[in-house]
């Protein structure tokens, strides 16, 4: 704790110093849009609507998406017209291991000069809390630099924008609406009914994801439970995953399958040994992209509030979204409700929010969601689709 506010302490100084330091701005701009978004893949996805509408109303303009490495082979697909520039992003690089608390602000000046050699227009920081990714728009000298009115955010900002707190997806597209005008395009709205997440076909890893399910005899249709995610505090118990998928098996004509990275080949594991039915377990046999097309065959898609749950919405399938600790609103599906299903149980406490790793799994919010629940609702929606 005392780390912490040290750490904290010695941010604030020297972001009150990086204010007052004068920059060098770029002196011929050309006609190129920088989009920062640094989180991961979920996060990422939830910016495609605002990436194609972009594209539609400023089509005289190159784009740049500035994203982790992490991300990279999933924004050339999901938008292969523009360039992706991969920047590990302190505070969201999982594999960087121990760094100086210093290393952050002294990536900054690097980052800068990267974009910099682009002669960028404009930059639009898509996440409302970046402090360092504004400090190094202005750092690099942008012309128009556009974000959120964060206090840590607007001041190296030229244009700081209030948005209502909603999905990040329609935040996304509200940012990209407004900017639009500052670069002399037209500002036309948009239908809320029409931009959605996009994941294009791959074809070869249709191809392999088909002979996958003939080697174990899937022909009929199946649904997916997906249990894993990136925070432990967002699980669900593996034991209420093994009733639902009992429940699945004996009031549908579904086989179960379980999909899941290397990592989560234990929560699946554990969910295949409480079941009572035989499930074909998947975990750490599928690459994301032969999960985002085993996805696209299936009836539904069962999971918790992660990336591959927004991927099976990005396919267009129906699925069900387990929340607890982490905000439905603003990290909910993107896509009619009706398809696209959360149930949760309607607790809040002062903890909500804090999806650190050092929260243990089956918190009491998730633990409140029942199992004949959620089977009811996802019996009903095989029916209805």
């Amino acid at each position: 704790m005392i780390i912490r506010t040290v750490l904290h302490t010695l941010r604030n100084q020297l972001l009150r110093g990086a204010i007052a330091r004068p920059f060098r701005p770029i002196e011929s701009p050309g006609n190129r849009i920088v989009l920062v978004r640094p989180d991961h893949f979920g996060d990422l996805l939830l910016l495609t609507p605002a990436i194609e509408y972009l594209q539609q109303h400023l089509p005289d303009h190159e784009i740049t998406l500035m994203t982790g490495p992490w991300n990279e082979a999933v924004a050339r697909h999901v938008a292969p017209e523009i360039e992706v520039l991969t920047w590990p992003f302190p505070g969201f690089d999982r594999n960087s291991g121990t760094r100086s608390p210093l290393d952050p602000y002294r990536d900054i000046a690097r980052a800068a000069e990267t974009v910099r050699d682009r002669s960028p227009r404009a930059i639009l920081l898509l996440r409302d809390d970046h402090w360092w990714g504004a400090w190094m728009a202005r750092e690099a000298g942008i012309p128009i630099r556009v974000g959120y009115n964060n206090s840590d955010v607007a001041p190296f900002l030229t244009h700081s924008m209030e948005i209502e707190r909603a999905n990040y997806a329609r935040q996304n597209l509200e940012m990209v609406q407004r900017s639009i005008s500052l670069l002399g395009g037209e500002n036309a709205s948009y239908d809320e009914s029409h931009p959605s997440l996009t994941w294009p076909v791959h074809e070869s890893a249709r191809s392999s994801i088909q002979e996958v399910l003939g080697e174990h005899g899937v022909s009929d249709r199946y649904v997916i439970i997906h249990p894993g995610t990136g925070a432990p505090v967002k699980t669900w118990p593996t034991r209420r995953w093994a009733a639902l998928a009992d429940q699945l098996t004996r009031r549908s004509n579904c086989q179960v399958l379980l999909t899941g990275s290397a990592d989560e080949r234990q929560i699946c594991a554990e969910v295949d040994t409480w079941s009572g039915t035989s499930l074909l377990n998947l975990a750490g046999q599928t690459t994301l992209f032969q999960l985002a097309e085993l996805f696209r065959g299936a009836a539904l898609v069962l999971g918790v509030d992660s990336g591959p749950l927004h991927l099976a919405v990005a396919t267009g399938t129906p699925s069900v979204h387990l929340y607890g600790p982490s905000d439905h609103v603003r990290y909910g599906p993107w896509g009619d409700p009706d398809h696209h299903r959360v149930i949760r149980a309607g607790m809040t406490c002062p903890a909500c929010g804090d999806l650190s790793p050092e929260r243990s799994p089956n918190c009491g919010c998730m633990a409140a969601i029942q199992s004949n629940e959620v089977a009811q609702v996802a019996i009903e929606m095989l029916h209805e689709y």
